[in-house]
């Protein structure tokens, strides 16, 4: 028997994907970064944050299909082919096409589209959650470069007025109005504090690469960081943040 033509179904032609691009990644902070610059390059350049975006719009797109009604299903059944004889090849085969579409009852697809919604809203939340601990970790950061830079910056001070010293028990020992036990008191004195400033310097270039971390970088390239420890002020609530 002659089996005849079916009409060929084309699916829609789907849009031209859009080209997901990534934002620029901010330039390294250089010269005295404050602790915005500092935040911007952080949230530009965390892996962390970039994979929660990307999270949120994987979600967002399966919530889109499952609102999308289910596919139609073609089944093809072809019997009596390559026998013997007259029924030799497909002279005498027999074919049988079904065409089938599954009709979702119960409102089950307005209650997918809602659950693929609702796991897209837990990836957002996740994404603000990563938000919020890069902030975290910048000001934190940032408010330790701060006080290493006071530190050292005292500590030179100490070692300038402790140098001073030195030079001031010479004089008095010149005059004999000292003993020269005091000048080794004094020199003990000096050498304790630079000590100290060697030590708050190793402190500072360890906040500086923990800072640099915080947006990527193994190095810190900016001189130092502009700003107040009084400034530095704990990380916005969630619900002034998320937008």
């Amino acid at each position: 028997p002659h089996v005849p033509a079916l009409a060929t179904y084309l699916a829609p032609t789907p849009p031209a994907p859009v080209q997901a691009t990534s934002p620029p990644p901010a330039s390294e902070p250089a010269g005295e970064p404050t602790r915005a610059d500092a935040l911007r390059r952080a949230l530009a350049g965390s892996p962390e944050l970039a994979a929660s975006s990307w999270e949120v719009r994987s979600r967002e797109g399966r919530a889109l299909q499952a609102g999308l009604r289910p596919n139609p299903e073609l089944d093809a059944e072809v019997e009596n082919f390559a026998g013997t004889g007259s029924l030799s090849g497909f002279g005498g085969s027999e074919a049988t096409f079904l065409l089938a579409q599954r009709l979702e009852t119960a409102g089950k697809r307005p209650k997918r589209r809602r659950a693929a919604e609702m796991d897209t809203e837990v990836a957002a939340w996740g994404y603000e959650a990563a938000r919020l601990r890069i902030h975290a970790a910048v000001v934190r950061a940032f408010a330790d470069v701060l006080a290493a830079q006071e530190r050292v910056a005292v500590t030179e001070e100490l070692l300038e007025v402790a140098r001073n010293s030195v030079d001031a028990v010479g004089r008095l020992i010149s005059a004999g109005a000292t003993s020269p036990v005091e000048r080794t008191r004094a020199e003990l004195e000096v050498s304790t504090v630079r000590v100290d400033l060697a030590v708050a310097r190793r402190a500072l270039e360890a906040a500086r690469a923990e800072l640099a971390a915080t947006w990527g970088s193994r190095t810190p390239s900016f001189e130092r960081a502009v700003g107040e420890l009084a400034d530095v002020a704990a990380p916005p609530p969630a619900e002034t943040v998320r937008g």
